[in-house]
């Protein structure tokens, strides 16, 4: 069986600080972006480990989660939750890796310093060069307009994401037409997550659109 504690450990080693149980945070992490790792066990016995990576932006996200509460539908009142090692731009770290099934590690296969290797591996060989140089918010940004791995959109609230990209690009000084224009195509990805809503798709859009400019303005003149 996997100890928390060897996981804790063999991340030190890439640069991980425990946050809590199976939480991790980046001590490379930037306030303008902030990594995590996460992971749970499951089955019964508890026979499989999964992971997931997790990157963001505090005001973003925190847009974000304000945008889905004030138009997303009832779903979304007491579900979004803004908290400090909360990252709702979340992704599955054993997909990259290949792990299997289901993109877990079974536990009872290997012995413990194997499990540790092959998590290290995955977060060194297999995530790091998709996101260790994701310290500002342009490269946040762009990292979260792409729809490949592994940072597809079918893995995240589509809603919230959109909010997220209205918001940084704000930040970054882009103009309405300019970002209607990044998320405009993204109305199938937003759908999945807007039921109950009382707004469609494009509606929704376009009030993430406005509220951005006001959000980002606050945010600004805060600095």
């Amino acid at each position: 069986m996997l100890k928390e504690k060897a996981i804790t450990l063999g991340l030190k080693e890439l640069g991980y600080i425990r946050c809590k149980r199976f939480i991790y945070k980046a001590g490379w992490s930037v306030p303008d972006v902030e990594h995590y790792l996460y992971f749970s066990m499951y089955g019964s016995p508890r026979e499989f480990l999964a992971g997931d990576f997790g990157l963001r932006n505090e005001a973003a996200q925190s847009f974000g989660i304000k945008c889905v509460r004030a138009y997303g539908g009832a779903i979304y009142q007491f579900g979004a939750q803004d908290e400090p090692i909360q990252c709702y731009m979340r992704f599955p770290l054993g997909k990259i890796a290949g792990w299997n099934p289901r993109w877990s590690l079974t536990l009872s296969t290997q012995p413990e310093s194997a499990l540790v290797n092959l998590i290290k591996g995955a977060v060194r060989d297999e995530l790091f060069p998709v996101i260790r140089d994701v310290t500002n918010l342009g490269q946040l940004l762009s990292l979260l307009e792409r729809d490949e791995e592994p940072v597809r959109w079918v893995h995240v609230n589509g809603a919230m994401r959109v909010a997220q990209i209205a918001y940084l690009a704000r930040v970054l000084g882009m103009g309405t037409v300019e970002i209607r224009s990044m998320l405009r195509h993204r109305e199938n990805e937003v759908f999945a997550h807007l039921k109950g809503a009382t707004m469609d798709c494009t509606s929704y859009i376009e009030r993430v659109i406005d509220d951005s400019e006001i959000a980002a303005h606050a945010g600004n003149e805060s600095l």
